[in-house]
């Protein structure tokens, strides 16, 4: 295959005059330069689409809180927000969903002494962290988990998410740690 490509090269130089040959090799120019413009819109659109979107990272779990001066440690349920994306973005909400039952139930009930204000506005690296106290039973988990766990708890607590919503109307899921914490709280 190889030789009957050259021998056809070699043929068409001997056959064609120096004009004629630069004339049919310059031909293939116009394909070359439309096929490079294609591939080069591509991957600008490409790279367009993954590089600039809203990123945040957040962790959702049980955090023990000490104070300095103060041999007390305090539980809270906390919700840890990061920008991690090159666009500022304004966190609006903190919501609990279950995929099956589709409900969507929101946290209103922030401690305001530790937790950062709602709505927030997060640039490049800019952190929020949102703590709700909880008691020695943890009642708070379950009024704020029971209904989107029933009536299966131990199978649809891996069906419930905790979501933070931002102003372009894009939920983002936490990390879960909480699944045993839950189950205990509604005594399972």
């Amino acid at each position: 295959m190889y030789f009957q490509f050259l021998w056809y090269w070699e043929f068409v130089i001997a056959y064609m005059s120096d004009q004629e040959f630069w004339k049919f090799f310059n031909s293939f120019a116009p394909w070359f330069s439309a096929i490079g413009t294609v591939l080069a819109v591509y991957v600008s659109l490409y790279l367009a689409r993954t590089k600039a979107r809203v990123q945040i990272e957040a962790v959702a779990g049980i955090r023990l809180v000490s104070y300095l001066g103060i041999d007390d440690e305090r539980r809270y349920f906390s919700v840890a927000i990061v920008n991690t994306g090159p666009f500022d973005v304004e966190i609006t909400g903190i919501s609990i969903s279950n995929v099956f039952k589709r409900t969507i139930k929101y946290f209103l009930n922030f401690d305001s002494e530790v937790s950062s204000d709602m709505p927030v506005r997060l640039s490049f690296g800019q952190g929020a962290n949102y703590f709700v106290p909880l008691d020695d039973k943890d009642s708070w988990l379950k009024f704020a988990f029971n209904d989107h766990i029933q009536p299966f708890p131990k199978i649809m607590i891996h069906t419930v998410q905790i979501l933070v919503n931002t102003s372009i109307n894009k939920q983002f899921r936490c990390v879960n740690t909480l699944k045993r914490d839950i189950l205990r709280a509604i005594n399972l």
